[in-house]
């Protein structure tokens, strides 16, 4: 016959058991948040947020065309108005817009056709962060597409609205890399596309000395 004291232990056992249960279930859920989050590389985190780029250069050349592909945009099959069911939102868009201001910040001149087509995106800060980028590099190529784009600039709504990219937004993680791209495309208030085809303009000024 068993006594009170081994029953006892038998009870403090299973409720270690299901304390270890919770806590798996507990990690599992921080991980599956962990995985919603890191739809970007977190070598594009660090080089957008901390300013730290690959040393390497295969694993830099690697995040580089890694960012090329999340610029290039297709061609609009149509030109009617986006219903605002229809429209992506920040979260949607969080590779293009990192990944614009990294390339920008490389001034590699192989970005530009792809950040052009960026410029056709729904979603204003995805125009706004390519442009920021073009004119960044300061190819003569961007000037054409950045004038239709000034046809349609938000720029002045979104200024007086005050908002920053992280509004509402609770993940740190998250919110840190907004605000790095918000400090970065909309550092002044002039529009980021008024200010690429100023840039290029004076870039194309110095080489013509």
């Amino acid at each position: 016959m068993r006594d009170c004291d081994d029953e006892l232990w038998d009870d403090l056992d299973r409720e270690d058991d299901d304390c270890e249960d919770e806590d798996d279930e507990s990690d599992e859920d921080e991980n599956e948040d962990d995985d919603e989050f890191d739809a970007i590389p977190i070598e594009l985190y660090n080089a957008v947020v901390l300013d730290e780029v690959p040393w390497d250069t295969k694993e830099a050349e690697e995040l580089f065309q890694e960012c090329i592909s999340a610029v290039t945009y297709s061609p609009r099959e149509t030109t009617r108005v986006r219903d605002l069911y229809e429209m992506p939102t920040l979260e949607d868009e969080v590779y293009p817009l990192a990944a614009a201001v990294y390339l920008g910040s490389t001034r590699d001149q192989r970005a530009v056709e792809p950040l052009i087509s960026m410029l056709s995106a729904d979603l204003y800060e995805c125009v706004a962060a390519a442009a920021w980028a073009l004119g960044e590099i300061g190819d003569e190529r961007a000037v054409g597409p950045l004038k239709e784009a000034l046809d349609n600039d938000g720029f002045e709504t979104l200024w007086e609205c005050g908002l920053p990219l992280s509004e509402g937004m609770y993940d740190d993680k998250q919110a840190r890399l907004f605000d790095a791209i918000g400090d970065t495309i909309f550092g002044s208030d002039v529009s980021p596309i008024v200010t690429a085809l100023k840039e290029i303009e004076a870039k194309k000024g110095s080489a013509d000395r």
